[in-house]
């Protein structure tokens, strides 16, 4: 078979069926009609990466070469977007610094124990917000902080664990006073002072296998994920996150991942100027 990657991304309704079906059984992930050329262009920088000859040629090698652990990382982590930015939305991160964190650090007085989650972290922005407001704001140095960041792309997590940014990633989000005081630079980049990188850990999961933790949080934040599975397996997956959650404890979904209480074991609670969602 040819070596030489395609010239332009191409796709055809088999090809695309199958890998709707491969990534959707592997990572729960769904890809719609009308996607076609979107999976085209991001296989075919796998196939470039594999020196595999074409879109074709990978689909002949998932379905006759049994597993390959790597090929299949390398698709699902295709088939995702790594767009994130520190404090992203802004009154989303207000409102856990003004409001839910207070709450939750004041239900803990007692015990001084604190237990975060950030689902699909990608290069670890969201992540790296909650520790700069947990290291800014409050007083935990006495405090067993468990925080841990997860995503299925192991790239993007070596990235989140260097916390190393360049200065656009970190332009888009990050107040100076804040960067100054916790980042050093490097040259054209910027990377988190030990005293940062050493409050998370970052770990492998996919949403839709079993997760690497067996501890409950207080603070889980889902956002912009849930937009690439379907209904029934978003269900799943925020029923999967209530048996890992601590009664009192607060799931920050995004503002477009919208369900009715009756589908899930949630309650809404508007908290500032967002939504969160508290387990029953």
């Amino acid at each position: 078979m040819n070596n030489q990657s395609a010239a332009t991304p191409e796709i055809n309704a088999f090809e695309f069926e199958f890998i709707s079906e491969y990534v959707e059984s592997h990572a729960g992930i769904a890809l719609e009609k009308g996607k076609e050329y979107l999976a085209a262009r991001n296989l075919h920088n796998v196939c470039r990466e594999e020196g595999i000859g074409s879109v074709k040629e990978l689909v002949w090698r998932l379905k006759n070469n049994g597993n390959n652990p790597d090929l299949n990382r390398k698709i699902i982590q295709s088939m995702t977007i790594n767009e994130t930015l520190f404090f992203r939305d802004g009154h989303p991160f207000d409102d856990l610094k003004t409001r839910v964190l207070p709450q939750i650090i004041e239900q803990h007085k007692n015990d001084k124990k604190l237990s975060i989650w950030s689902c699909s972290c990608s290069t670890g922005q969201e992540p790296y917000s909650i520790a700069l407001i947990l290291r800014q704001y409050f007083q935990l140095n006495e405090w067993e902080l468990n925080f841990n960041a997860t995503d299925i792309d192991d790239a993007a997590l070596e990235k989140a664990r260097e916390g190393i940014y360049n200065t656009m990633e970190v332009s888009r989000g990050m107040p100076e006073a804040m960067r100054d005081r916790y980042m050093k630079k490097e040259g054209l980049k910027y990377q988190f002072k030990p005293e940062i990188r050493s409050m998370i850990q970052f770990k492998t999961a996919n949403l839709v296998g079993s997760w690497p933790f067996t501890t409950k949080f207080d603070l889980v934040l889902l956002r912009n994920t849930l937009i690439y599975f379907k209904p029934e397996t978003k269900i799943s997956i925020i029923k999967k996150i209530h048996r890992f959650m601590n009664k009192g404890g607060y799931l920050m979904l995004s503002a477009a991942d919208i369900f009715r209480e009756t589908e899930i074991p949630f309650r809404q609670e508007t908290v500032g100027k967002s939504v969160f969602y508290r387990p029953l």
